[in-house]
């Protein structure tokens, strides 16, 4: 016998279930040609001190110097526990399929041995939104039937912290143009690594110093930090995985 209990957090309130993920939202091609398509709206703020109103520029450590993206990869989190009766031999461990194309799975297990209970987690990244809700369906499929062949009482939780962003090419001309005439290597392409902020992103990995020392001094940039890391273990999810383990 399977039991399933299931818990979704989604920042667009699409509909979500272990069965099936519901989503509505359009999809758009990860090149500089296309990002125009994307929906996404950049916000013009004050200048500090009472300047012209500027944009937000996320500096990434983890992408080379000068590398500007065309798109960011969005995140999902899973967590699955599956529990099995006292006295039962150690059951198979759960094998991660491969992801669809455009995704990729960040996983890890806890007590992968053990007799009684063994905790799975996956962060899910993606370019598209499609592809994001592609995976995270296919994953808690995947862990449904696993939890089903070893007769286990599986417990799935997931959250959908980032949504791919597509940044509109226009922005994204003009701070290639104003990087290249300050002496900047330029380049572009997409990104696996989840960016929160509004406005644009750009790799620093190098030369952090002079990239943001010369974007704090333009009038039409305004510098944040980014507000999620790379890695598996990603600072995005930090505050979802504390609530989760208070929750028992």
């Amino acid at each position: 016998m399977v039991v399933v209990a299931f818990e979704a957090e989604d920042t667009l309130a699409t509909t979500t279930k272990v069965g099936s993920l519901v989503v509505v939202a359009s999809e758009a091609k990860d090149t500089l040609a296309t990002t125009t398509k994307g929906s996404r709206e950049t916000s013009l703020v004050p200048k500090p001190g009472g300047g012209s109103p500027c944009s937000a520029v996320t500096l990434l450590a983890e992408e080379p110097a000068g590398r500007i993206l065309t798109v960011s990869a969005g995140v999902a989190r899973a967590e699955a526990t599956f529990s099995y009766r006292p006295g039962d031999a150690p059951p198979p461990v759960f094998r991660l399929h491969e992801p669809p194309p455009g995704s990729r799975f960040y996983p890890a297990w806890e007590d992968a041995h053990a007799t009684s209970a063994c905790r799975f987690f996956c962060e899910v990244r993606a370019l598209r939104v499609g592809g994001l809700a592609a995976a995270l369906d296919g994953l808690l499929r995947a862990v449904a039937a696993h939890a089903a062949l070893t007769d286990a009482v599986l417990e799935v939780r997931a959250v959908r912290a980032v949504e791919p962003i597509v940044y509109p090419a226009p922005l994204v001309e003009r701070l290639a143009r104003d990087l290249w005439e300050a002496g900047f290597s330029v380049n572009f392409g997409p990104s696996w690594v989840p960016v929160h902020e509004d406005g644009l992103a750009v790799g620093s990995g190098g030369s952090e110093a002079e990239i943001e020392g010369y974007l704090r001094d333009h009038a039409a940039w305004r510098v944040v930090a980014s507000g999620c890391g790379s890695g598996c273990k990603s600072t995005c999810f930090a505050g979802v995985l504390d609530r989760w383990s208070a929750s028992g």
